[in-house]
């Protein structure tokens, strides 16, 4: 995103794994990336074409996005790509949100971090193939079990009105990495935990 010229990011990792939370965590430390001055801003294709029922209604606003972002140098966040490639097609119109975007984001007039697994992936692939190429991908994997135990620990941290011990967050790191298989890491965990503490 800080690149000369800057480039559009791509996250690809596991539903659960924390890319919606590194960009979060980017947003609340921009000023050690150098963009403390930059506006970050979030949308979704289902926000775009709310109450655009009219032929040409949601692309008139999408310009009208990539005007106003690229006139603030705005970084954007859209969300799952597999979702804004299809919001927006309709018998008449074969053309998605991400694909009207794309010629923006290619010539960096629009400036965004989206988020795609790696199976959506190829089906974004297939249905655009120019797309992907507009993003810098970067992939976000799960992290190891110290690391993993890290992340619980700090989150665990966060709330001073409960301690958790070590040896609890230990189970909880043990229990998902051996049963929840199915979900991503860190994701489940954290819910699981941030539940607890409620329920608790």
């Amino acid at each position: 995103l800080t690149a000369k010229p800057p480039q559009s990011v791509l996250l690809v990792g596991p539903s659960g794994v924390g890319k919606t939370a590194a960009f979060e965590e980017l947003v609340r430390r921009a000023a050690e990336f150098r963009l403390a001055a930059t506006p970050f801003l979030r949308t979704t294709g289902s926000r775009l074409v709310a109450g655009q029922t009219g032929f040409g209604m949601w692309e008139q606003r999408c310009q009208d996005l990539v005007k106003e972002a690229g006139k603030q140098r705005a970084i954007l966040h859209v969300g799952n790509l597999a979702e804004l490639i299809g919001v927006g097609k309709s018998e008449c119109n074969p053309t998605g949100i991400a694909t009207f975007l794309r010629p923006a984001i290619a010539r960096g007039e629009l400036l965004c971090v989206a988020e795609c697994t790696p199976e959506q992936l190829p089906l974004v692939e297939r249905d655009d193939p120019l797309l992907p190429d507009a993003f810098r991908h970067v992939t976000v994997e799960e992290p190891g079990p110290a690391k993993g135990r890290a992340v619980l620990a700090r989150f665990a941290a966060a709330d001073r009105r409960r301690e958790v011990t070590a040896g609890a967050l230990a189970a909880i790191d043990r229990l998902h990495r051996r049963y929840a298989t199915y979900s991503a890491y860190p994701g489940r965990p954290l819910r699981f935990l941030d539940n607890l503490r409620r329920d608790g």
